[in-house]
């Protein structure tokens, strides 16, 4: 699967209003250890404390009902598991 700016547009207009605009921060101790901005995200901000969220909500969130019912578990931490349907 090929993945392009449109997708991305679509994704994110799709997460507008559920994620946690998480901000970014640089940190300038490591900027000056590697000698280049480094940019730090916190995803732990989001619902579920990681990134995974975002994909998780977006592939839902394409999903009718029968499809939400027999794809219902994806695990790759424990929390994932159980959160990631709150929003449904």
């Amino acid at each position: 699967m090929s993945i392009g700016i449109q997708n991305i547009r679509e994704a994110a207009e799709r997460l507008r209003g559920v994620t946690v605009k998480t901000p970014i921060h640089q940190n300038r101790y490591l900027n000056e250890q590697v000698g280049a901005r480094i940019y730090i995200k916190p995803e732990c901000l989001q619902h579920i404390g990681a990134f995974k969220f975002r994909g998780a909500y977006n592939r839902l969130s394409q999903m009718d009902e029968t499809q939400r019912a027999r794809q219902n578990c994806w695990v790759s931490r424990p929390q994932s598991s159980c959160q990631r349907m709150h929003h449904f």
